[in-house]
C-alpha cells in the first residue's frame, strides 16, 4: 500500500502527461494535494519570472475577501516567509505556526489578517524549476483545524519542482480565454492606494473584463495582476530606502504572453 508521500508524488507527476491550460492544471494540482494534505483555503498564483509579480491566481472566496490586504502585507510590511525570501532560501516551503510558535507578534500577517479571518495556519511554497520561479502556492487551515506538520511541508517541498515545470509549460496558455479583436489603443486606468478603481478608458475596460473572466472573478474585483503591479509600486513609494536607481532596476511591470504570441504588459506608475 502506498504511503501518503508516494500517493501524492504519483498524483502530481501523473498530471505532467495531461493536456492542460494553466488554470485547469492548477485546479487539478489542488485536488491532488487536498487528498493527502488537507486544507480549508488556497491561493495558487502564477508569476512573471522576470518580475515575480502575479499574472493571475486561483483562489476561493475566503481568501479573495482578504486578498487586497495580503498584497499590501507582501509588498509594504515586514513579516515572515515573504515569497522573495523563500526563493532565495534553500528550502522553498514554510509553515507559519511552526515559525511563530505561539508568538503571534512575530507575524503581522497572522495577527492582523489571517487570525481575524478565522485562519489558524498557513503553508507557503515557491515553485521553482531550472532556477526560475513560476508561481506561489499558499494553503490555509481554519483556526479549529490542526496546524500543518513538518512532514506535510516536506511533502509539498518535494512536489514543487514538478508543479513548477508544468506552470512553465502551461504559461503560454495563461490567456486562453482572450480572443482576437483586442483594442488598438493602450488601456489606461486610475486607482487609489487601496485599489479602488477611479476611472478607465474603453480599452482598459476590455482588458479588465478579459482578466476577470480568466480568473473567474466578478466585475467589481480588480484582477490580481493589476493589484500586484500596484502593490509593488506602492512598496517602492512608501520605502524611503528605495532610491531612484533601484526603482529603475525593479519596474512595477508584469508581462503575460497571449496564445497567438502577443504580450499583454501591465505597468503601474505614480500620479
Amino acid at each position: 500500500m502506498k504511503s501518503a508521500l508516494e500517493q501524492g508524488r504519483t498524483s502530481i507527476t501523473s498530471l505532467e502527461k495531461g493536456s492542460w491550460t494553466s488554470r485547469t492544471y492548477r485546479e487539478a494540482v489542488l485536488k491532488a494535494i487536498q487528498a493527502v494534505v488537507p486544507f480549508d483555503a488556497y491561493c495558487f498564483t502564477t508569476v512573471d519570472p522576470q518580475t515575480l509579480l502575479s499574472t493571475g491566481a486561483v483562489t476561493e472566496d475566503g481568501i479573495e475577501a482578504i486578498h487586497d490586504r495580503l498584497f499590501i502585507n507582501e509588498y509594504t510590511e515586514d513579516d515572515v516567509h515573504k515569497y522573495a525570501n523563500l526563493i532565495r532560501s534553500s528550502k522553498h516551503t514554510a509553515l507559519l505556526q511552526a515559525s511563530i510558535q505561539d508568538m503571534p507578534e512575530r507575524s503581522l500577517r497572522y495577527r492582523s489578517i489571517l487570525q481575524p479571518a478565522g485562519f489558524g495556519d498557513e503553508l507557503r511554497a515557491v515553485l521553482i524549476c531550472d532556477e526560475t520561479c513560476w508561481g506561489y502556492l499558499t494553503l490555509y487551515r481554519k483556526a479549529d483545524q490542526p496546524f500543518f506538520s513538518e512532514e506535510e511541508g516536506q511533502w509539498i517541498q518535494e512536489w514543487t519542482t514538478s508543479i513548477a515545470r508544468m506552470l512553465k509549460r502551461t504559461s503560454l496558455s495563461l490567456m486562453d480565454e482572450i480572443k482576437q479583436g483586442s483594442p488598438a489603443d493602450p488601456g489606461l486606468i486610475m486607482i487609489t492606494d487601496t485599489f479602488q478603481l477611479l476611472s478607465s478608458n474603453e480599452s482598459a475596460q476590455y482588458w479588465l473584463t478579459q482578466l476577470q473572466q480568466l480568473e473567474s472573478v466578478g466585475p467589481d474585483i480588480l484582477p490580481r495582476p493589476v493589484r500586484a503591479v500596484s502593490s509593488h509600486l506602492l512598496s517602492q513609494t512608501l520605502s524611503s530606502a528605495v532610491s531612484s536607481e533601484l526603482s529603475a532596476k525593479s519596474p512595477s511591470k508584469v508581462c503575460i504572453q497571449l496564445m497567438d504570441g502577443r504580450y499583454l504588459v501591465l505597468h503601474a506608475s505614480r500620479m
